[in-house]
């Protein structure tokens, strides 16, 4: 997963980020102050990670659209992603892996609002708003967009480049809200400037076209261009050709039903860099023709990286393993190259009570859908 620079503190989780032009890249790089005490033994949940109560607000699906409006605002969902499957196909010369992977997203995301202002600012809140500086004691850097000097958080990557391709829009205040923990297999960075990009693209007093909005998301991030399609996908080749999918998303036979889950966490960072260093299998190649499938059948094609993610964070294979003792459990694995898990559940009252339980022994859980 990408890694984020975050500059400056508030109190609590609360973090805003003012960028003026000439000091821009020296306060990208001043840091952050306060670090939370993370419990790393077990499966222990820190309790200054707060978890959002049962049950989950739905993300607006009128018109396939996550945009909403408030007075002068807009707030855009960065819905979470999950690999229901991972194959890795072999490795290039420059050393990327190719990759087969089915990915849906779900209505538990983070949330992204832009508010006109004099200069860009960014106000970061939510459960995970520290913990996007406070990851082995560094702050977390973004991939540097070409030819800039510093490395931003990706929601300002995307406004940044928005711009240079020739978008217009205004000064704005930027709140994101965030849920997705970090560095954790879901998607959460690169759904955030999926996001941004959406939301800048809708509002802006210039647009751009949709291929260059498809470029602007390849060179923010791999994840980021299916992030911006944000609905069933099938990624091949480094994750950037991307195609619809057009196997069923439901575990009911009702056509229009969503597939319930659970999405859980150790809270223990695992770099995606570190599981592919460590990588010593060629995988299990292409899953072939896919279009059969139902959702369970696409998680049962298994996680090339699952092993691998568990040798380095044991704790993977705990949090499966009791995944899977919770009632109604279909299946379980876990989502791209971790340390974040989820379990399929044949109701929405099953994934509920499972995420409840999981909490009452101290796990990150969220009970969810996919859209």
């Amino acid at each position: 997963m990408p890694k984020r620079a975050i500059c400056g503190t508030l109190p609590s989780n609360k973090v805003t980020i003012r960028f003026y032009p000439i000091l821009f890249a020296q306060n990208c790089l001043t840091g952050w102050i306060h670090k939370p005490a993370y419990a790393h033994n077990g499966l222990s949940f820190p309790s200054s990670i707060k978890s959002d109560p049962l049950p989950k607000p739905m993300i607006p699906q009128a018109n396939n659209q996550s945009t909403t409006m408030t007075g002068t605002s807009i707030t855009e969902m960065a819905p979470a992603k999950v690999n229901l499957y991972l194959r890795i196909c072999g490795r290039r010369d420059d050393g990327y892996h190719l990759l087969d992977s089915a990915v849906i997203f779900t209505a538990f995301g983070d949330q992204i609002s832009l508010t006109p202002a004099a200069t860009d600012s960014l106000t970061i809140t939510g459960s995970f708003a520290t913990a996007l500086t406070n990851i082995a004691d560094n702050p977390i850097v973004t991939r540097p967009m070409a030819n800039s000097p510093a490395a931003p958080n990706l929601c300002m990557q995307a406004l940044t480049a928005f711009r240079d391709a020739g978008g217009v829009m205004p000064p704005v205040a930027i709140t994101l809200d965030k849920r997705i923990p970090v560095g954790a297999g879901l998607g959460g960075g690169s759904a955030d400037a999926a996001a941004m990009l959406r939301a800048l693209n809708a509002h802006a007093d210039k647009s751009v076209t949709p291929e260059t909005l498809h470029a602007l998301a390849t060179r923010l991030g791999a994840d980021v261009p299916a992030c911006l399609r944000a609905h069933a996908l099938r990624m091949t080749g480094i994750g950037d050709q991307i195609s619809s999918l057009s196997a069923s998303m439901s575990l009911s036979p009702a056509p229009d039903a969503h597939a319930f889950m659970v999405l859980a966490n150790p809270l223990i960072p695992l770099a995606t860099k570190d599981v592919f260093a460590h990588l010593h299998s060629d995988g299990q190649g292409s899953a072939g023709d896919i279009d059969t499938l139902d959702i369970s059948g696409l998680v049962g094609l298994g996680n090339d990286l699952e092993a691998t993610a568990c040798t380095l964070v044991p704790e993977i294979a705990s949090l499966l393993s009791l995944l899977r003792q919770q009632h109604g459990c279909q299946i379980a694995a876990m989502s791209g190259s971790g340390a974040s898990c989820f379990a399929l559940f044949d109701s929405q009252p099953a994934s509920q009570q499972a995420c409840v339980a999981l909490r009452k022994s101290g796990i990150w859980a969220e009970a969810t859908h996919s859209l």
